[in-house]
């Protein structure tokens, strides 16, 4: 899988209610040059400027979280006291699942990771 096909698959999120127009503007121009499938913002950025993104690119907006958030936190074994007091959310999948639901082959998964590891390094 190249990187163009890896962006088909990908929204990129701007979730800050407190995101300045220019942001919005940046965010909007960098979702277009990634050539990512979709965009994320907050509803309070809806309806976005017409002309902010090509047609093809979809824009979604998230209206909650309920991903065990807790008043003092999460987080329960936390040995060096980083994540005291924080809800962490995160969700881990195993490469065959994430290979399975991007109907991609194990290998080409490697691949994609590989070229990231390099690409982030």
């Amino acid at each position: 899988m190249d990187r163009a096909a890896l962006a088909r698959m990908i929204d990129h999120t701007l979730l800050a209610p407190e995101a300045t127009p220019g942001q919005l503007a940046m965010f909007c121009g960098e979702a277009t040059e990634l050539d990512v499938a979709a965009v994320c913002v907050s509803p309070s950025r809806l309806p976005l400027p017409r002309q902010a993104l090509p047609d093809h690119i979809a824009v979604a907006a998230v209206v909650g979280f309920r991903y065990g958030a807790e008043p003092d936190g999460n987080v329960r074994h936390d040995p060096q006291g980083e994540f005291q007091n924080k809800n962490v959310l995160f969700v881990a999948h195993s490469l065959e699942e994430t290979a399975a639901r991007f109907g991609q082959s194990l290998e080409d998964l490697r691949g994609v990771l590989s070229g990231a590891r390099v690409a982030l390094c």
